[in-house]
């Protein structure tokens, strides 16, 4: 299981993402789909490889139209169809 500090995913364009380092340095955005959250990590199902480096504050690689259009838009990751929307409790019935 992969987990990433909630800091380093960004809702955007309507989908999570983080920001993968890529060889010649840069980055790249991947999307990624997201399952269990709590107040400090977030678990990603797909979207990224064990040993993947991700940017701890991808919101500095992003432009000043990308960070205004992200502070309009909602703050906390989307969760999957079915996915607990009360972090840190255990759904009922399972």
């Amino acid at each position: 299981m992969l987990t990433l500090p909630n800091a380093s995913v960004v809702r955007f364009d309507g989908k999570d993402q983080v920001a993968v380092q890529q060889p010649d340095g840069g980055f790249a955005w991947h999307v990624v789909v997201l399952g269990v959250t709590n107040d400090a990590m977030t678990e990603v199902k797909s979207g990224l490889k064990s040993g993947d480096i991700v940017a701890l504050k991808p919101v500095t690689l992003l432009s000043d139209a990308q960070k205004r259009q992200i502070a309009a838009s909602p703050t906390d990751p989307a969760r999957p169809p079915g996915e607990n929307p009360n972090p840190g409790r255990r759904p009922s019935g399972r």
